[in-house]
This record gives structure tokens, C-alpha cells and sequence, in this order.
């Protein structure tokens, strides 16, 4: 397994949009967590192994199938999230040592105003979570970024949307030096 840049932020705020106008081009794999996690835990169900659906055990399946996955590249985009919302909707930061074991070499937070973020999971998902819950979220988010990136001693870029003149070649670039 070559590098892994792991992009970051909340639900909406706009990682899966911006990777696929900026990755896929590229022509580096593009995975992102939820779908790694849902691959991996069905195969789970189908071998009728015991399953628990709880953050701690999403996140062991995301590190066994991120290297499933990526075993033979160069270099893998991982889209996913720092905070997750837990079964009771409590804002829960992933822990720290979870990174570690995914092997990042760097890590790109992308954040935006609360207000467009509520718009886009409207309009999307047909629900919102509030801007006050997102704005609390994207600080967590924020936080926890900084901490992992400080954990592992590797780059942390953040683009924010609401004063990046050119987010894509922003990220284009930062992933370029891992090409």
C-alpha cells in the first residue's frame, strides 16, 4: 500500500463532489469510507459472522478494507469523517489511534458555512441536522483533524470553501506532491 491522503469533513459539506472533480481525472483511486465500510460489513453478514453496528466496529472494518483495497496502488484518496453522529445523534469524535492504523501520509479537512451545508443534506438527503449541530460538528471535525495530524507528523491542508478561490486546484495540487 502506497500513500493514502485522506479527505475530510462532514456530511455535506462537499468532499465526494470535489474529489471527483479533482481525483478522478487524476486517475488515482478514489474510495470513500461509508462505501468501504458497507462492502466490508455485508461480507460480514453474508458469512454470518456476529455484527455489531456501532462506530468502534465500523471503524476496525474500514482499516481491513482499506487495505484490502489498496493494496497494489501508488497512491489511494479516502474520503470520510473525523466526527460521526452516533445511534443517538451525539457528535463523537473517531479516535485518534483509528488513523494511525490506516496509514495516512496526509490528511485535507475541507469545510464550509454551516448555513450551505444544512442546504446541500436538504436538497440531497431530504434532512437537515441544524446549523447549530453542523457548526458544533465542523469544530469537532476541525479538531480532531489538527490533533491526528499533529499524532502522526504528516500534512494537514484545510480548504475552506467559503474563502478558497479555487478549491480544486487547491486540492490538485496538494495531492499532486504524493503522485
Amino acid at each position: 500500500m502506497g500513500h493514502v491522503i485522506f479527505i475530510a469533513g462532514i456530511h455535506g459539506v462537499g468532499k465526494s463532489t470535489l474529489c471527483k472533480s479533482v481525483i478522478d481525472p487524476m486517475g488515482v483511486k478514489h474510495l470513500t469510507a461509508s462505501k468501504i465500510i458497507k462492502k466490508y460489513r455485508q461480507v460480514q453478514i453474508e458469512n454470518k459472522t456476529k455484527y455489531a453496528a456501532n462506530i468502534d466496529e465500523n471503524q476496525i472494518i474500514l482499516i481491513e478494507g482499506l487495505h484490502q483495497e489498496s493494496i497494489d496502488e501508488a497512491v489511494t484518496v479516502l474520503d470520510g469523517h473525523f466526527a460521526l453522529l452516533n445511534e443517538q445523534g451525539d457528535i463523537i469524535a473517531i479516535d485518534t489511534t483509528i488513523f494511525s492504523q490506516l496509514s495516512l501520509s496526509a490528511i485535507a479537512l475541507i469545510i464550509d458555512e454551516p448555513a450551505k451545508i444544512e442546504d446541500r443534506l436538504l436538497s440531497r438527503d431530504g434532512k437537515g441536522y441544524g446549523v447549530n449541530r453542523l457548526s458544533k460538528m465542523q469544530d469537532i471535525e476541525f479538531q480532531q483533524a489538527k490533533e491526528v495530524a499533529h499524532a502522526l507528523d504528516i500534512p494537514l491542508l484545510t480548504i475552506d470553501f467559503r474563502t478558497e478561490e479555487d478549491p480544486s486546484s487547491t486540492l490538485a495540487k496538494f495531492l499532486s506532491t504524493y503522485m
